[in-house]
Formats: structure tokens, C-alpha cells, sequence
């Protein structure tokens, strides 16, 4: 994957609104096929791409957490010296 396409992707999982449109609609797929509403190969993709966003949502967020701490652990690291 290219720097800009990789870039591109990570701006675009870092916003917030795609975060709550992605567990929005996760959650109304998997209400609808939980009553039963949804059926057959619809829902099974349906939760598939539900369970890939989420996924790369949450392991976005976890790598920025992980960022956060490096940068922390490099900015007491240059003021206890």
C-alpha cells in the first residue's frame, strides 16, 4: 500500500463521525439480525463488514494510543536529562 493511500485511510479512520456512523450501523445490522429482519446472505455481510470496521477502527485507535505513550515516554525521557 502507498504512503498516500496508507495517509488517506488512517485521516479518514481517525475521524470521529465515521466512528459513530460505523458502531451506528453496526449496531442497527446486528439489531435487525437479531429480530430477524434481515436474513440469509444479507446479514452474514452485513456483520461481516460491520466486524471489519470495527476492527480497523479500534486497532487505529490503539496504535495512536500506543503513539501517544511513545511520545510521553520520549518527552520524560528528554526532561529528566
Amino acid at each position: 500500500m502507498s504512503s498516500e493511500l496508507k495517509d488517506a485511510v488512517q485521516a479518514i479512520a481517525n475521524h470521529p463521525q465515521v466512528a459513530a456512523v460505523t458502531s451506528a450501523a453496526t449496531m442497527t445490522t446486528s439489531m435487525a439480525t437479531i429480530m430477524g429482519s434481515l436474513q440469509g446472505i444479507l446479514a452474514v455481510v452485513a456483520s461481516i463488514v460491520g466486524i471489519i470496521l470495527s476492527a480497523v477502527l479500534c486497532r487505529t485507535h490503539w496504535r495512536k494510543g500506543v503513539l501517544i505513550d511513545l511520545e510521553i515516554a520520549q518527552l520524560k525521557k528528554e526532561i529528566g536529562k
